[in-house]
């Protein structure tokens, strides 16, 4: 994604028609709203006909690779039609960050059998965090997760539909969200990699009296027919063993796990009428024997990247090395050395003589 960014840059350089100078070195990306001035949020921005095609792209790389970016881009997205200087200040800062950042990109270790893994999904949400509109952001972050392995699956941002009375409130709001959109499709998921991948893990073959499911009469066996559908020959064919995966919802809101195991709450009712949520199907849910609901301490909460401004550099680089981004093996943080191949622009990363692209010895060395 080293060429992708690149070009994000290249686009709001050309855009708002400043130097490459400008951009500083920065910990991270978000301005904290106090530091701006009052007439910033009145005044109109330079770039308000511009910035969706500068936002816009840069967010097809944030949901890919760079995660941590989909607050400050997702949160710029949300003026497009109303932009001022603070937002140009915003972007600006965005900006600068990316740049000083090319080389970050999501990694994965995997080292375990499917079986002994399971989806992790880390919720969070910030309290009013809006300053115009006062509503909370949800943030979820989505990972395979094993003894040995930790291999990232996708992350969101979304912001909540109303004001939310309380943290507690706001973080329920996020689970559900989590939950529904991303955490039970990708159990449903995990079941079948288990199922085809594990090798500890097997079916019980089924005899020749058993079937798992009664197959439809309609259904095509052989495979030779043109009217044969694999994906429904497997789905009503295959042995299914005991299911051995559960999903994981990592929540450092102690209230709201104390809410969850007693299904219910007062104080609390308002909520399908104002956030459109059913607080029943949630507690049916979480109830599941497969569904855990575990506390997490803040400090270990990925989530907290999705939610919010993070304006401390060492909050913000130990939440990036616990969510897996960061430099690339040839990084120069990474103490190897300056990138090579890819990571470098193209006319450095070709050979002078024959034109290469030199991803170790060049050709013209070779006898």
């Amino acid at each position: 994604m080293f060429g992708f960014v690149q070009q994000c840059i290249d686009v709001y350089l050309g855009l708002s028609k400043v130097g490459v100078g400008t951009l500083k070195k920065v910990a991270t990306p978000s301005i904290d709203d106090h530091q701006l001035k009052a007439e910033d949020f009145e005044q109109d921005g330079y770039l308000g006909k511009d910035a969706a095609k500068i936002i816009m792209k840069m967010l097809y790389g944030a949901r890919l690779v760079r995660f941590e970016l989909l607050w400050p881009i997702c949160s710029l997205a949300r003026q497009v039609s109303k932009w001022n200087k603070a937002c140009d200040k915003r972007l600006h800062r965005l900006v600068s960050y990316v740049y000083c950042t090319l080389d970050h990109s999501l990694e994965s270790f995997v080292g375990d059998d499917p079986a002994l893994c399971h989806p992790v999904l880390f919720s969070d949400a910030d309290f009013a965090g809006d300053l115009t509109t006062a509503k909370s952001t949800s943030g979820a972050y989505l990972a395979i997760v094993g003894p040995n392995t930790f291999a990232p699956i996708t992350a969101s941002c979304k912001k909540q539909t109303c004001v939310s009375h309380s943290s507690t409130e706001s973080e329920i709001v996020a689970a559900e969200q989590g939950i529904r959109c991303e955490g039970l499709q990708a159990l449903t998921f995990w079941e079948f990699v288990v199922d085809l991948l594990s090798e500890t893990h097997k079916p019980i073959a089924a005899t020749s009296g058993d079937t798992n499911t009664a197959k439809p009469n309609s259904m095509e066996l052989n495979p030779y027919s043109e009217k044969f559908e694999p994906s429904k020959y497997f789905a009503y064919t295959r042995p299914r063993g005991p299911t051995v995966t559960d999903l994981i919802i990592a929540e450092d809101n102690q209230a709201v796990i104390k809410i969850i195991q007693k299904a219910r709450s007062m104080a609390l009712r308002h909520l399908p009428r104002t956030h459109r949520i059913d607080l029943q199907w949630l507690f049916e849910v979480c109830s599941n024997p497969r569904v855990q609901m575990r506390y997490v301490n803040t400090l270990q909460q990925i989530a907290d990247l999705m939610t919010k401004a993070l304006n401390k550099p060492e909050t913000w680089s130990h939440l990036l090395d616990i969510a897996q981004i960061g430099g690339g093996i040839t990084s120069a943080e990474k103490g190897i050395g300056k990138p090579i191949g890819t990571a470098l622009s193209l006319s450095d990363a070709c050979c002078s003589d024959c034109g290469s692209v030199l991803c170790g010895d060049c050709p013209c060395s070779w006898s």
